[in-house]
C-alpha cells in the first residue's frame, strides 16, 4: 500500500466526480429521493460544480485533498473558513469510494485534512451530515468529533424536500 494525500488539481477532476456519484448513490439511497439522485448527482453535474470550485477557488481559505492508494483514486476532503466565525474550519465534503469504506482510508483522510489546518491556525474543524447518515455519524463520533445539536439545521434539497442535518466539531 502507497497511501498518499495530496492537494486536489484540476487532473483529478474526472476521479472525484466519480467518486462522489458513487458516494451519494450508496449513502443516500434510502434517504433522499432516487429521482433526486438520478437526476441531479450525476458524474455531468458534478463536473460542472468541481471544475468551477477548482478555476475559482482561494487556496488560502479553502482546503481540497485527495487520497490514493498506489496512485488509484480512493476519496476526497474539500472545506473551507467557516462563514460564521474565522476561527473555525469547516469540512464541507468527505467522500470515499464506497468499495473503498472502512479501511482507514476516511481516518487518515480526515487526520491529514485537521493537521492541515490545525498548522494555519484553526482552532474547530466543523462537519454538517445529513441526520439520517447513521454511519457517518458514527464515524464522525469514532475518530473525536462531538456532537453538536445546537448547531443542527436543515438542508433545503433542490427537489423541494427538507433534510435534518447535525453537525460535529473536533478541536484542533
Amino acid at each position: 500500500m502507497a497511501i498518499l494525500v495530496r492537494d486536489v488539481t484540476i487532473a483529478d477532476v474526472n476521479d472525484i466526480c466519480a467518486i462522489h456519484v458513487a458516494a451519494w448513490h450508496n449513502a443516500y439511497v434510502d434517504i433522499i429521493s432516487k429521482s433526486y439522485l438520478d437526476e441531479h448527482v450525476t458524474v455531468e453535474n458534478k463536473r460542472f460544480q468541481w471544475s468551477g470550485f477548482l478555476k475559482r477557488r482561494d487556496p488560502e481559505k479553502s482546503l481540497f485533498l485527495i487520497i490514493t492508494d498506489n496512485e488509484n483514486p480512493i476519496g476526497f476532503a474539500q472545506g473551507w473558513v467557516d462563514h460564521n466565525h474565522s476561527k473555525n474550519y469547516r469540512l464541507n465534503a468527505l467522500y470515499l469510494n464506497p468499495q473503498k469504506t472502512r479501511q482507514g482510508y476516511g481516518r487518515v483522510l480526515v487526520h491529514t485534512f485537521k493537521e492541515t489546518v490545525q498548522k494555519q491556525g484553526y482552532e474547530n474543524m466543523l462537519i454538517s451530515v445529513l441526520k439520517e447518515n447513521h454511519a457517518a455519524r458514527k464515524f464522525y463520533e469514532k475518530i473525536g468529533g462531538v456532537h453538536q445539536p445546537h448547531l443542527a439545521d436543515v438542508w433545503n434539497c433542490p427537489d423541494g424536500k427538507k433534510y435534518a442535518e447535525e453537525t460535529y466539531v473536533f478541536k484542533l
